[in-house]
């Protein structure tokens, strides 16, 4: 009988651990859009690995970016708390890119903030952007 109820205490135990304590999982993750786009040199040329980040006006601190590949394409992934999704919140924003450089003391990394403000909308969104080449 003693052995019975010690068996008992431990499975119960074991359950009690697998199951937790009743952790609430996080709030859901905010709905996105499909937002891509590409990154070209006012004289045509793509650029290749730049950052482009898309800044929000109701919620900057959300992390709205992509990186271009060598074509200068883009799609952009919205980090919202421990959640990494497919596309762009909706609303207002303000683009920021930076350009690939070297990293020295002659070429120091730089952030071009474009003037314009853009807008992702519900759907597809797409934004084509232009910058001016380095000299």
């Amino acid at each position: 009988m003693r052995f019975a109820w010690f068996r008992l205490s431990a499975t119960l135990l074991v359950a009690a651990a697998c199951c937790g304590c009743g952790d609430k999982p996080g709030p859901p993750p905010p709905p996105v859009h499909a937002a891509t786009g590409s990154l070209h040199y006012d004289d045509g040329a793509p650029v290749a690995k730049a950052l482009v980040q898309f800044v929000l006006e109701s919620n900057p601190s959300l992390n709205i970016s992509g990186v271009t590949d060598n074509d200068g394409a883009f799609a952009l992934k919205t980090s919202a708390g421990n959640h990494t999704l497919s596309g762009a919140i909706e609303g207002r924003c303000r683009i920021k890119i930076v350009p690939p450089c070297k990293f020295t003391p002659d070429d120091p990394p730089r952030t071009l903030e474009l003037p314009e403000v853009y807008e992702i909308k519900q759907g597809e969104n797409r934004f084509d952007l232009k910058i001016p080449r380095r000299k």
